[in-house]
């Protein structure tokens, strides 16, 4: 039997299928979501299914552990943060731009504090 570390791999990894997108999506804004009330140490993978309304099971369909998650928002949430930035660079009015900048992690706080929590740290 596949551990629980591998067992999201294959075609899981690839796969158009609404139903895997939908619930790659639900995964990633349960966690966001809890996030908001919750600190990552406490959020439990039943956490993140039960807020996401998909198995237990499923979980691990798409990831092989909640840190995993939370390196793949992460990963995308500083992608568009450095794009935001690039194109703040470029522009001619910097303070409105850097002020876009700041707004966007406003915006996405629970995630930002996360990422830059002493025990989120270790995970990334």
């Amino acid at each position: 039997m596949a551990s629980k570390k591998t067992m999201h791999q294959g075609h899981y990894a690839t796969t158009r299928d609404p139903r895997v997108i939908q619930s790659r999506a639900a995964l990633r804004q349960a966690l966001l979501d809890l996030l908001k009330i919750k600190s990552f140490k406490d959020i439990s993978i039943r956490d993140i299914t039960d807020r996401a309304k998909v198995g237990y099971n499923t979980f691990f369909r798409h990831k092989g552990s909640k840190d995993e998650l939370l390196k793949d928002i992460a990963a995308g949430e500083i992608k568009s943060l450095i794009e935001l930035s690039m194109a703040a660079l470029g522009e001619v009015n910097t303070a409105q731009a850097s002020a876009a900048v700041c707004d966007y992690v406003a915006r996405h706080r629970a995630l930002w504090s996360a990422l830059l929590a002493a025990g989120a740290v270790d995970t990334l």
